[in-house]
């Protein structure tokens, strides 16, 4: 057996580090009507893009797209569906402009869930109503609720077009709203939101006074339609200015979750983590920048690269104001790191820079983060993962992929420009990237990026491009051509994955098979019985947990397969 691991070691050394590498061309291959080309949605600038998902399950993946800045522009919301190969289709479309007071200020953010555990999926929408006059949106609000639910109707097949339910989220003004963040965070089997709202200003500054971070869930007593809501975290008085930013992580791994909320306010991280029964706690509270104007507008993904026993954040700066009074900065791109102990999280020692944007290009404009590996054809082995962050003002698409050794090290990330804008034929029309998603939407089994714009006074650009990867081999391992063995992983499905992924193997002949997950490390995580099995295809399915029940981190995985005293594998990368 330790002569088995030994060489299982090296063979998975040896795997790593000559793996297939693909180009790393990616073709521009749909965009949707232009406001000049008679195109209605989305009205307005993208800052909330959700997928996929598949909510009528027909095997077509889709996505949710919310637009902003309602006043003359618009504000509105829908789903597009994957139709053929390499198109999307509207399938649901709401109007949203009367949510909204009637000038161009208030944001509208949207996800998905499933908040009444029914199985049928929620569209989740958060809007400020409220009135703001430090953008000078109006005297007075809408009387519209901030929050909106639409339930999908299995006996329509679609979403409704009005509200399931809605929700004034207990606030009196609902001025700025941030992401909305999804999970069961405190493992009662009860999906939770949070989301950071501002919900003040003075009049005589101008300047917001109030605001809130939030977690709430559906009583699970009621309905939707009878809807009531229990309110597990209310934190009025960390700060006025809650920001854009959250997401919901367990960066140490503890298997206790956390909420990281990034305020707007000189980059400030502030981190709840769930201890038990609807119970959190502020266990970390730091600055990042040392502008008062900078922030995180969707610029932040957990993952874990290097697959030791903690999880990490990567994320970028956002500065939407500047001038003479506070010059425009390089936005940056860090990593936060942590030593097993949330609540030991600082600046000095855990957040580490990575790269430099240069203002004079629009560096500092660095919008939506998400984290991939699209140029690795479905079904093959995956080479580095890749963080895909959207350029906003840049007008590009930017690639770091992760080469292996110490995540801290800027020199151990390759950087490309994976897609810009073209110009799409007039001064004014700039394509803004706002919100990145990824994966593999269709059925040619090729990574698809799918990237929306924020900007809004263009006339003649799209506001959503999809690009597909060009499937090119650079080179190939020699050492690692399949030899004529009577067996074989023909495929891994979905790669990523969080948390299952099916794995498809085949035998020519019956015999006894044993399959086994390591980690990067070469250490066992999940063994599987050593059994016997007919010729023909088979399938496993693993759902990121040990031999020992526990969930494993986020990072690179080896599943090996053997028969016949040969063995083969296959590389697969768990993506929380």
């Amino acid at each position: 057996m330790k002569k088995l691991l030994k060489s299982l070691f090296i063979f998975l050394f040896i795997s790593f580090a000559n793996s297939q590498i693909y180009e790393n061309n990616f073709n521009h291959v749909w965009q949707d009507l232009s406001w000049g080309e008679g195109g209605y949605f989305p009205a307005s600038s993208i800052i909330s893009m959700e997928g996929p998902f598949d909510s009528d399950g027909d095997g077509h993946k889709e996505f949710l797209i919310s637009s902003s800045w309602t006043g003359s522009i618009g504000n509105d919301m829908g789903i597009y569906e994957v139709a053929d190969d390499d198109s999307l289709e509207l399938i649901w479309y709401v109007d949203l402009i009367n949510y909204g007071i009637n000038l161009p200020s208030n944001v509208s953010k949207a996800t998905t869930a499933d908040l009444d555990n029914d199985g049928l999926l929620e569209v989740l929408l958060i809007i400020d109503v409220s009135p703001d006059n430090l953008n000078d949106a109006g005297d007075e609000g809408t009387g519209y609720d901030s929050f909106s639910v639409w339930e999908f109707d299995s006996t329509i097949g679609s979403f409704p077009t009005t509200p399931t339910t809605t929700w004034d989220m207990a606030a009196a003004n609902v001025i700025e709203v941030g992401e909305i963040a999804v999970d069961d965070i405190d493992g009662d089997g009860i999906q939770e939101v949070a989301v950071s709202l501002t919900t003040g200003w003075d009049e005589s500054t101008g300047l917001f006074n109030a605001g809130r971070f939030m977690i709430f869930s559906l009583d699970q007593s009621t309905t939707l339609e009878t809807a009531l809501w229990n309110i597990e975290l209310l934190d009025l008085s960390s700060t006025v200015a809650p920001g854009y930013l959250t997401r919901i992580t367990d960066l140490d791994n503890d298997g206790s979750k956390e909420v990281v909320f990034v305020a707007w306010e000189w980059f400030r991280i502030i981190i709840y983590e769930a201890l038990i029964g609807d119970v959190y706690t502020k266990v970390s509270d730091f600055y990042v920048a040392n502008q008062a104007t900078h922030f995180s507008s969707g610029g932040a993904f957990e993952a874990n690269f290097d697959g030791d026993e903690t999880n990490e954040l990567y994320f970028t700066t956002t500065q939407s104001y500047g001038g003479d009074a506070i010059p425009y900065e390089d936005g940056n791109f860090y990593v936060l790191t942590n030593d097993g102990d949330i609540s030991q999280v600082n600046f000095d020692n855990n957040v580490h820079w990575l790269y430099s944007f240069p203002v004079n290009t629009f560096g500092y404009d660095m919008r939506g983060l998400v984290v991939g590996n699209q140029d690795s054809p479905l079904g093959q082995n995956p080479d580095g993962p890749d963080i895909y962050i959207a350029g906003g003002w840049t007008g590009n698409i930017y690639d770091f992929e992760y080469t292996g050794g110490n995540i801290t090290d800027p020199n151990n990330y390759s950087l490309d420009t994976l897609w810009s804008a073209p110009n799409y034929g007039g001064t004014d029309s700039w394509f803004r990237p706002s919100r990145i998603v990824t994966g593999y939407f269709d059925e040619d089994s090729l990574g698809d990026i799918l990237i929306a714009s924020m900007d809004y006074e263009n006339f003649y650009a799209p506001h959503v491009v999809w690009l597909e990867h060009d499937y090119e081999f650079v080179s190939i391992d020699e050492n690692n051509i399949q030899s004529p063995y009577k067996f074989e992983i023909s495929s891994v499905y979905p790669n990523p994955f969080n948390p299952i992924t099916r794995i498809n193997y085949t035998l020519s002949e019956p015999g006894f098979v044993k399959m086994n997950i390591f980690n990067v490390q070469g250490k066992l995580v999940r063994e599987f019985s050593n059994t016997y099995k007919e010729n023909g295809l088979h399938t496993l399915q693993w759902n990121a947990k040990n031999s020992h029940g526990k969930n494993v981190p986020s990072g690179v995985y080896f599943i090996t397969l053997e028969a016949d005293n040969k063995m083969t594998s296959h590389k697969i990368l768990l993506m929380k």
